[in-house]
């Protein structure tokens, strides 16, 4: 069971029932677009799904997510855009859970409250680990151009010498 629902009181979570809808997805299947509205948040109950993120042309792997992992979070929290796709991996069942369904949740009590910060923060984590990780490989890609170009400079010198020599 996903953490976020543990300290929940048992009207809490009949409440909370009440708003969410199952969901299957085939292999491939995209449950969560990047730059879509976040209008839920969902709750794997089984199978595994893709987390990524577009960087320039190319999808980036963020994550594997597997039972109990909540996606979506923030984005419907926010009411903001989606940061990053889902896709499912294998056969994926989850839970929706719609944005009115996850503000009455909070209004129930700390709990659930503390319970979502934790898994936002870690999320929030993540995306800054995937943050650092491009900024250091747009930093090594610029240092490769700039020793290239310093090497090429004497080579191209000493190929005119030669030349210059041969004649």
């Amino acid at each position: 069971a996903a953490p976020l629902f543990a300290g929940l009181a048992d009207a809490d979570l009949e409440r909370l029932a009440a708003t969410v809808q199952r969901q299957q997805l085939a292999p491939g299947e995209l449950l969560i677009r990047e730059g879509d509205p976040g209008d839920a948040m969902y709750v794997v109950v089984s199978g595994e799904m893709e987390v990524t993120k577009r960087a320039g042309a190319t999808e980036q792997p963020l994550a594997r997510v597997g039972p109990g992992a909540i996606q979506g979070e923030i984005a419907a929290l926010q009411g903001t855009q989606r940061a990053a796709s889902v896709r499912a991996v294998t056969e994926v069942e989850v839970l929706r859970i719609p944005r009115e369904g996850l503000l009455a949740l909070l209004d129930s009590g700390p709990e659930a409250a503390l319970a979502l910060v934790r898994t936002v923060l870690e999320r929030l984590r993540a995306l800054e680990l995937f943050v650092r990780q491009r900024e250091k490989l747009a930093g090594l890609g610029t240092l490769a151009a700039g020793l290239a170009h310093e090497l090429n400079n004497p080579a191209a010198a000493i190929r005119r010498s030669v030349g210059a020599l041969g004649q």
